[in-house]
């Protein structure tokens, strides 16, 4: 494998490995991640940034990318990101979602049992999530 490969299905955009690579796979990632954000598609924002997570697996990785994608999404979460430049990983979760507060005290319990040290988070009340993501657009 020397490579990913971008291709559009059903639920959206995919990321998969390829033995040739994909020419302009991060302009894809940006067209999906403006999608996303203009949108306000979480899930979508969730795949996008997952699928970068695990490009940067060839330059960076992340021991226990695989493992919190799985108890990301065991528990409901959109997704993972990743700094391109360090050790550090976040899950990513729909604040409108119900039972969301359960399902991420259910992840940090779950970061513990693997080892992993939770240094900071972030929530974001629903009712303010639309001004977030708004905000977000105008600074990108």
């Amino acid at each position: 494998m020397t490579g990913w490969c971008c291709s559009r299905t059903a639920r959206g955009w995919c990321w998969r490995p390829s033995a040739t690579g994909c020419r302009g796979a991060f302009q894809v990632l940006r067209a999906a991640l403006r999608r996303a954000v203009t949108l306000e598609d979480v899930e979508l924002l969730g795949r996008v940034a997952t699928a970068s997570a695990r490009i940067n697996q060839r330059f960076l990785p992340k021991p226990k990318l695989e493992p919190l994608l799985e108890l990301c999404r065991r528990n409901g979460g959109s997704g993972i990101q990743v700094a391109h430049s360090g050790t550090v990983a976040g899950l990513i979760f729909d604040p409108h979602r119900p039972g969301v507060d359960a399902a991420v005290q259910r992840c940090l319990a779950g970061i513990g049992e693997m080892g992993l040290t939770v240094t900071d988070q972030i929530g974001v009340e629903p009712a303010k999530a639309k001004v977030e993501i708004t905000q977000m657009r105008v600074s990108g």
